[in-house]
């Protein structure tokens, strides 16, 4: 159901920019006229209201869909500038990460973290907070693996592979399990205790044991066709990779 509403709101986000003949159709819009958009993800309360985490380049944008002809803006948290912020979701917490940006470590957000049982509030301000480390301020992108609770973070301070952490314990102060830093990776899928790391740089993707968090081990990689390895997904039976390159008119690609 994430997946489908996550689908269908970007095609709102862009279908009205680009109209194409793809038998889909566009039921609502809200336009974004002063901001840039970089991620989107979805959120469903127990009560069935359904949310768009919409991040954009100064700020996260918390969108009520629940009727899909009307989306309206319920939340604006100012972020620092950045073009690059990835969002994703665990239990009724918000996690949001972002890269490069003009400042320094000390100004960064590092890991935001939002109590989404604030939504229905005026002030969603003491429902948010900021976790940082000297190993962590900035990251390109996070997976987290709701079967365990531990998130990924990938791009660590733009050069670092993956950083793990325990959400589970403590979702809004999380514990280091561990980190892969063999090799810059610019984003990441996890199942059942292994990890399909993309190296972008490197050009290929890296399957790597994180069974035992505190001690990653390598299996195995391969180079993608056009060898800047974007991102990585395996098919639900679990016995097809696919994966995209970070290049105009690239492949995808399976394995």
């Amino acid at each position: 159901m994430i997946r489908t509403l996550l689908v269908g709101f970007a095609m709102i986000l862009y279908t009205a920019a680009y109209p194409q003949d793809n038998n889909i159709t566009s039921v609502g819009h809200l336009p974004y006229p002063t901001h840039l958009l970089n991620c989107v993800w979805g959120y469903n309360e127990r009560n069935g209201n359904e949310y768009a985490l919409v991040g954009t380049y100064d700020g996260i944008s918390i969108v009520d869909i629940s009727s899909p002809s009307s989306p309206r803006e319920v939340h604006f948290i100012p972020t620092v500038n950045s073009v690059w912020k990835d969002i994703q979701t665990y239990s009724h917490y918000a996690y949001i990460v972002h890269g490069i940006y003009n400042g320094t470590q000390e100004e960064a957000d590092g890991l935001l973290i939002i109590d989404l049982r604030g939504i229905g509030s005026d002030d969603l301000s003491p429902y948010i907070h900021r976790y940082k480390t000297p190993e962590y301020q900035t990251a390109h992108n996070i997976f987290i693996d709701d079967d365990t609770g531990l998130a990924y973070l990938f791009g660590v301070q733009e050069r670092g592979g993956a950083l793990i952490l325990n959400l589970k314990e403590n979702p809004i102060s999380p514990t280091i399990l561990g980190s892969y830093d063999r090799t810059y990776l610019h984003d990441g899928y996890v199942r059942d205790g292994i990890l399909y790391g993309c190296a972008d740089k490197d050009g290929r993707f890296i399957i790597i044991d994180v069974s035992d968090p505190s001690s990653p081990r390598e299996i195995n990689s391969a180079q993608t066709p056009n060898r800047t390895t974007h991102n990585a997904w395996l098919s639900d039976d679990g016995h097809t990779l696919f994966t995209t390159d970070e290049k105009m008119s690239a492949y995808i690609s399976s394995y």
